[in-house]
């Protein structure tokens, strides 16, 4: 309650020393322009802009930084506030130093103390009350931390062992190995050495017996599906816990199985997987989303702006599913994120060869027109944009023509059938490719030859030819 009244009493004092500051200023002004016509009204605007300009070095840095970056005003409030007493003693200090100085000095410069105090005092209180105690706890934690020899990890100097990858660092190994077997133990799945009351496994997410009982109405699906909802409501750190257990859970049981996994979202995919000759021998497909949840987790790195990161985890969701296109699609945005756009558009074209269905080749095009608006190849990049919105009436494609409009001073637009003979003499691909057009006419012909036409199988196909009819 005191820190409270404090903050009252402070921000009534700042309200006073600008409105004395304001008041010096009016007199001041008064003084300086008593040779003009109107007086009152030429001192108050002079008065008026001196004290917008003191609101706005008092409220707007902080607003400006709350509004940009929330989380970053939130860690970051204590030097922002510093920054921002600074700007309004630059600004306003030398404007009491030359007009209020000299005209109403008393008023002006109380104004100009008080308020400077009461800065200093806001500044001072709240790092004392609020920062002191936990940066020295903090301070004195990081002046006791090393980093560890084997794994770079960060370690306290009373620690024995490093609790990330467990190496010793005293040479008194047996008593340490000794209190190593007593308090942890293996994890079956990854063999990582696990605290005795940990209920999962921190390195691979594996839940062990007793955290497994109590979950044992939880299937993989509603882990997936929490997952979903974690990352859909920005909650990253929760998302990213779920998918790892989610992946765990899963490949343990295909691993189980067959050393030569996959998880593919369809048949068509499995069937073009197949026919690229990219899967293992003896290889097992099971209906699990283990490559989506990698996807996801390279979202997330994406969003984080590790891009690196976000590669390696669409790589092992392709890995899981050589056909996701969505990983390949991510892949090459992570390339344009970083500037290489000659990577981006060999990441692009390398979705081709497994696209199956019309929406992804309307990505596909309007990638290749981003590729070309960045070459400055507007007539191409305009060609492709209208040719995708053949297959997707997407409005990234509507946003990219108008660019392309402005750049070019040019809104007319192009004929379809011009358009296919500018793709075609670029030797750029017009529709799906036939052997994946094959795929799906073989895979249709199959399951309507046993009999199973109303499967998911049967129905999604028959949805799949009904959507790529309109080539």
């Amino acid at each position: 309650m005191k820190n409270k009244t404090n903050g009252y009493v402070i921000g009534i004092i700042i309200i006073i020393a600008m409105f004395m500051a304001y008041s010096g200023n009016y007199m001041s002004m008064l003084r300086r322009v008593n040779y003009l016509g109107n007086i009152e009204e030429t001192a108050f605007f002079y008065s008026l802009i001196d004290t917008i300009i003191n609101v706005i070095c008092v409220f707007a840095v902080p607003l400006i930084m709350k509004l940009i970056d929330g989380e970053f005003y939130k860690k970051n409030s204590k030097k922002i506030c510093i920054i921002n007493g600074i700007v309004w003693l630059f600004v306003s200090i030398p404007l009491y130093s030359t007009i209020v100085g000299r005209e109403a000095p008393g008023i002006g410069i109380l104004g100009a103390l008080i308020y400077s105090i009461a800065v200093y005092n806001i500044l001072r209180g709240n790092e004392k009350k609020n920062f002191t105690s936990q940066t020295n706890m903090l301070t004195a934690k990081q002046e006791n931390l090393f980093t560890c020899s084997e794994c770079g990890g960060l370690c306290n100097e009373n620690d024995k062992y490093c609790k990330k990858c467990y190496a010793v660092f005293e040479e008194d190994t047996v008593e340490i190995e000794k209190h190593l077997n007593q308090n942890f133990f293996e994890c079956d799945n990854c063999g990582a050495k696990v605290l005795e009351s940990a209920k999962e496994c921190p390195n691979c997410g594996e839940l062990f017996e007793e955290c497994a009982e109590n979950n044992k109405d939880v299937t993989v699906d509603e882990i997936f599906k929490d997952a979903i909802i974690s990352k859909s409501l920005s909650n990253n750190v929760e998302a990213k816990i779920a998918f790892k257990k989610y992946i765990a859970e899963t490949e343990k049981v295909m691993k189980n199985i067959s050393a030569n996994s996959y998880t593919f979202a369809n048949c068509v995919e499995l069937a073009i997987a197949s026919e690229n000759g990219l899967l293992e021998e003896n290889a097992i497909s099971f209906n699990y989303k283990t490559s989506d949840a990698y996807m996801y987790l390279g979202f997330i790195s994406f969003d984080e702006a590790n891009y690196e990161e976000c590669i390696k985890y669409q790589n092992k969701a392709l890995k899981c599913n050589p056909c996701n296109i969505t990983a390949m699609f991510e892949k090459a945005e992570c390339y344009k994120a970083k500037g290489n756009i000659k990577k981006y558009q060999e990441e692009t074209e390398n979705t081709y060869n497994y696209i199956y269905n019309i929406f992804d080749l309307a990505h596909y095009y309007r990638n290749l027109g981003y590729y070309y608006i960045e070459k400055k190849d507007y007539d191409l990049s305009k060609a492709l944009y209208l040719y995708s919105m053949k297959y997707d009436d997407n409005e990234t494609a509507h946003s990219e023509i108008m660019y392309i409009a402005q750049k070019t001073n040019d809104t007319s637009l192009i004929e379809i059938e011009k358009l296919t003979g500018i793709l075609r003499k670029n030797d750029i691909p017009t529709f799906i490719s036939k052997r994946n057009l094959e795929v799906i006419k073989k895979l249709n012909k199959e399951i309507d030859e046993s009999g199973n036409e109303n499967s998911d199988n049967g129905k999604f196909l028959k949805d799949l030819i009904k959507k790529n009819a309109n080539m």
